[in-house]
C-alpha cells in the first residue's frame, strides 16, 4: 500500500510532456512549477490603493517571452506573448540597461501620504538549485521630476495595453 502512494505522489510530481513552443501561462503541482519570472515590476499608488504588476517570463523554448499583468491585487491576470508583441520583447530586453541606483542605507525618513510606489523584483536561479535575487523600491513622489526606473515601468504598462493582452485561461 505504501509503494502505492508512493508511485502516486512521484507520478503527481513528474513534470508534464509539452509542445515547447506552447508559452501559455499553466497551472502547475508540487515540483512542475515554473520557474520564477525574470522580473517582475510592481506600481502600487497609496491614495487610490490601485496596485499593478508586470511579470516578464523567459518561454520554455528559452528564447521568448511572456508578460503577465497583475491588477488590483491578483484579482486580473492578463498576459501577452513576445512572438505576437515585439514591442512587448524590446521592452523586456531594455530592462538590462536600468540605471539601478546605489543603496540607500540611510533612514528612509517620514512616509509619505501621497506618492506612487514602485518595487522591482528579480531573480536569477543558478546551477544547483540556488538563487540570487534584487529588490529595488522607489517613491515617485509629486512634483519631482520622473525616476527613470518608474518611466520604464509606466511604459510598460503602456506597451502591454496595446498589445491586445489575453485574459489568463489555464492551459493544461
Amino acid at each position: 500500500m505504501i509503494d502505492l502512494i508512493v508511485a502516486m505522489a512521484l507520478d503527481l510530481q513528474r513534470p508534464m510532456p509539452r509542445d515547447t513552443s506552447d508559452c501559455r501561462p499553466r497551472q502547475h503541482l508540487l515540483r512542475s512549477a515554473p520557474p520564477p519570472p525574470a522580473f517582475s515590476i510592481e506600481r502600487f499608488e497609496s491614495p487610490s490603493q490601485t496596485r499593478t504588476s508586470l511579470a516578464a517570463y523567459r518561454c520554455p523554448d528559452r528564447v521568448n517571452w511572456r508578460v503577465i499583468r497583475y491588477a488590483n491585487d491578483g484579482a486580473q491576470h492578463d498576459y501577452v506573448l513576445g512572438t505576437n508583441c515585439p514591442e512587448a520583447v524590446r521592452w523586456v530586453e531594455t530592462a538590462a540597461r536600468l540605471p539601478i541606483p546605489s543603496p540607500a542605507l540611510a533612514a528612509f525618513g517620514e512616509t509619505p501620504r501621497a506618492g506612487t510606489w514602485f518595487v522591482l523584483n528579480a531573480d536569477h536561479v543558478t546551477g544547483g538549485g540556488h538563487s540570487r535575487d534584487m529588490r529595488l523600491t522607489l517613491i515617485e513622489r509629486p512634483g519631482r521630476s520622473p525616476d527613470p526606473i518608474a518611466s520604464w515601468a509606466r511604459e510598460g504598462e503602456t506597451i502591454f495595453a496595446r498589445c491586445q493582452p489575453v485574459r489568463v485561461e489555464w492551459a493544461r
